[in-house]
């Protein structure tokens, strides 16, 4: 029986319709769903579909009912046979979007296409499913990556069917180990399943010649919001930044400002004076290692600097009073790294998880070794923003001869132990120049955070272009 319905007609002449399914909607009649589907609200607006009899009336080709995107509807029963010609000839050509968990073809997304061969049927114990078995109908799925998303959690792609196997997608790509998102039949338990409202697959594109006239025709439609949303959704996540520097250049201040702002801020040197507190980690290891030798008592943290001392050449002692360090009691400064960062780097991720917990949106730590210390084993995460502070050469010299109180001698050892400025700033993603005041520093920082806001503003415009196609 005809029902009233919404239906998004792209396309309409005498012979034929081209719609927008919406996800939900069912195609046509079965048993177990014998009324509100697509064919239901199609006799509502043409009768003259009745004329084809039957419980598919115009339906040369099905999507699945979670399943958005283009269908063709045959108004007429040359239309219709013409149609199916065609579709059995391989002369209809179809393309979805997909949302798969991970990365096809490996996680580096090096490997942009794959084409799937692999004959469909029936499951074997789930008689309501397909699978991939021996004895199944040929079926041929071509995939080509469009996005690889943040932290390698999913792929966009673009998938072109040569046979019409039914679920043929969401098996082929359930069988490599890259289900659709929200496919609650074919996907893995769990966040995959619940991540999205449905099955994340959208028939985007249709291409054929129109059985009557001949003419070539091609319709393509971007996929509903809930797609749009699912990505967004699973690129929405705190951002991370590390400032990073070489000594004298205003990191410091620049972290005040960020504080003064609300934003959660973290240091790299402030947890190591953790760390050196009694009883703390890094006070166990050092205690284990040159046992009292830097530490006074056992209630006492770590002299940090009988411990400096013990790091430099007896040419680099910044206090010609130190002069009870000598050259014998140097220790390796690579075995202290190897000991010290990875705790360190362990606290760095604590406050990641906090302020991510917190429901945050921006956290910023301020890292002096971010690069040197990748040596000693710590990866660099894809979505760490990398922001360099920099500042004219002679006024970091000046700051730190005349602030600080470094000596030249002790600042060349220093600068000797970690990149170059220029090398660090050259490897971050942004870098601010501190060469004025304290308050043009402010205004940047003001800056700086207006563009860490607009970030996610410039994602969403990314991905909607993307889907347009």
């Amino acid at each position: 029986m005809p029902e009233q319905g919404d239906l998004d007609i792209l396309y309409e002449d005498e012979h034929l319709l081209i719609v927008n399914k919406a996800p939900g909607l069912v195609v046509h009649p079965a048993p177990s769903c014998p009324e509100g589907t697509l064919v239901h609200r199609l006799l509502s607006r043409f009768p003259q579909l009745e004329i084809q009899g039957g419980f598919r009336p115009g339906i040369v080709h099905r999507i699945d009912k979670d399943t958005s995107g283009l269908l063709c509807i045959a108004l007429t029963e040359e239309a219709r046979l013409r149609m199916a010609e065609a579709f059995a000839a391989r002369r209809v050509h179809k393309e979805y979007l997909a949302l798969v968990s991970g990365v096809p073809g490996g996680d580096s997304g090096t490997n942009l296409y794959g084409v799937i061969n692999l004959p469909i049927g029936r499951h074997p114990t789930k008689k309501t499913q397909m699978a991939v078995v021996d004895r199944g109908k040929p079926a041929c799925t071509e995939w080509q990556i469009k996005h690889v998303g943040s932290r390698s959690l999913y792929s966009l792609l673009s998938v072109k069917i040569h046979t019409g196997r039914t679920h043929q997608i969401r098996v082929h790509m359930a069988h490599m180990g890259h289900p659709l998102l929200g496919d609650r039949v074919y996907g893995m338990r769990g966040w995959t399943e619940d991540c999205a409202p449905r099955q994340m697959l959208h028939a985007w594109k249709l291409e054929f010649e129109h059985p009557v006239t001949g003419k070539a025709l091609r319709f393509s439609c971007p996929p509903p919001e809930d797609f749009f949303q699912t990505i967004l959704s699973l690129e929405k996540h705190m951002q991370k930044v590390v400032v990073t520097s070489v000594a004298g250049c205003g990191k410091s201040a620049f972290m005040q400002f960020l504080s003064e702002q609300g934003i959660p801020v973290w240091s790299a040197d402030a947890a190591v004076i953790q760390l050196y507190e009694p009883g703390q980690a890094g006070w166990k290891i050092l205690l284990e290692r040159f046992g009292e030798r830097f530490i006074p008592a056992r209630d006492k943290a770590v002299d940090r600097k009988a411990l400096a001392l013990a790091l430099l050449p007896c040419t680099a002692k910044n206090d010609s009073n130190d002069n009870e360090f000598s050259e014998n009691r140097v220790i390796d400064k690579e075995e202290i790294e190897a000991l010290i960062h990875p705790l360190v780097f362990q606290e760095l991720e604590r406050f990641w998880l906090r302020c991510e917990e917190q429901g945050q949106e921006l956290a910023v730590a301020e890292v002096p070794l971010w690069f040197e210390s990748l040596k000693n084993g710590t990866k660099p995460e894809e979505d760490i923003f990398l922001l360099g502070i920099a500042c004219d050469e002679a006024e970091r010299r000046r700051r730190l001869l005349h602030v600080r109180g470094w000596s030249p001698e002790f600042m060349a050892y220093m600068d000797g132990q970690q990149w170059n400025q220029a090398r660090k700033m050259a490897s971050c993603d942004k870098v601010i120049h501190n060469e004025g005041t304290l308050d043009d520093l402010k205004e940047q920082c003001r800056l700086f955070l207006e563009d860490m806001a607009s970030r996610q503003k410039k994602k969403e415009i990314f991905f909607q272009s993307l889907l347009q196609g």
